[in-house]
Formats: C-alpha cells, structure tokens, sequence
C-alpha cells in the first residue's frame, strides 16, 4: 500500500499557489500612489465565482496531498518496512525528491492547512532517509536544506500561534514545532550521507 500511495503522490499534478501576492510598495512616497496600486481590480461576479471554484479545488488539492503524505508516514511509523522492500519497490529517487521539494515549495502560504502538509513533508523525508538512503543525493542535489530552512523562517509565526488555535476542551497532545522537524529532516539527510 506505501508503494501505492507513494506512486499517487507523485503522479498528482503540481498545485498553485493561492494567489501571486506582489508588495505594494511606493516608489515615490506617495501613499495615495501606493493606495492605489494595491487595490485589486474590480471583478464582475464570473470572475469572483471562477476565483471561490480554483480556492476550493486549491483547498481539495491540498487536503489530497496532507492524506498521502499523511498515510506514507504512518504507514512508516507503524509498519515494520524493511529498507530492502522499500527500497525495490519505491519510486524514482530523483523523482520522489523533485516532489516533496516541489509540495514544500508551493505550501509556504501562511494558512494552516500548508503548515501541516510542510510537517508532514518533514516527517516523509526523515522516514526515507532512513528507509532510502539513496534518496539522500537527491536531497541534496536539490538543496534540502535550503528548501527547509525557508519554509520554516516563512511558517515558524503560524506554527507559534497554532499552539493556542485548539479548543479549550480539547485535550492536545504534544507535537513538535516546525523548527524542530526541519533540524531532525536536516539531521536525518546528513547522517544518511
């Protein structure tokens, strides 16, 4: 079943971002300038229906790829998979590598929902550095490290402030900040190598 999950993650196609977000900056001081250059144009009611549809298959999207990413890291965490199997059977190196790098990539927004699939990302990349130490190279090769690093300086406030988002009655359990599975992520690509 990892394999298959595995081989579905990668045969996904790549999502886009929520929105091309441009800083509005005055280039001449003038704030009434700056105003206006940030307003958004305005949208007859086809467009605004067509923007809500691609936010809600966006939204789809993403709930897809937090399960896969979700199903491959439990399926790790909890199932004896030995190297050898996993090894035979899973995808292209390259491939798989180009993939998370590409889910981590286009999951910086700052919402919730990217938070959880960049942590899952890391628990995924941890898991095949382990199980795949081939993979390894690839994730260097595509500079890991880097790619990490970035989307944890970009989501680190939200993963702050998710800490108090959960309702009171709920009894949380601890999980580990964002900051702390980018270093094990890191730590594990190093050691594999």
């Amino acid at each position: 079943m990892l394999i298959k999950v595995l081989h579905k993650l990668l045969s996904t196609k790549p999502e886009t971002p929520a929105a091309a977000m441009t800083p509005c900056v005055a280039t001449n001081g003038s704030s009434a300038e700056t105003v206006a250059q940030c307003q958004p144009p305005t949208q007859d009611a086809d467009s605004i229906r067509l923007s809500t549809q691609e936010t809600e298959e966006q939204s789809g999207e993403r709930k897809l790829t937090a399960a896969m990413l979700s199903v491959i890291v439990v399926i790790c965490t909890k199932y004896d998979v030995s190297k050898d199997d996993f090894a035979r059977d899973a995808p292209d190196d390259a491939a798989l590598a180009m993939k998370l790098k590409e889910i981590i990539e286009i999951n910086q927004d700052i919402e919730p929902d990217c938070l959880r699939i960049v942590k899952l990302s890391c628990h995924v990349v941890i898991r095949i550095a382990k199980l795949k130490p081939s993979c390894v190279m690839e994730f260097n090769r595509h500079s890991f490290e880097k790619v990490l690093s970035e989307a944890a300086k970009t989501l680190s406030d939200l993963d702050n402030c998710m800490l108090f988002a959960g309702d009171d009655r709920e009894v949380t359990k601890p999980v580990k900040s964002l900051p702390a599975l980018v270093k094990q992520a890191q730590r594990a690509i190093l050691q594999s190598t």
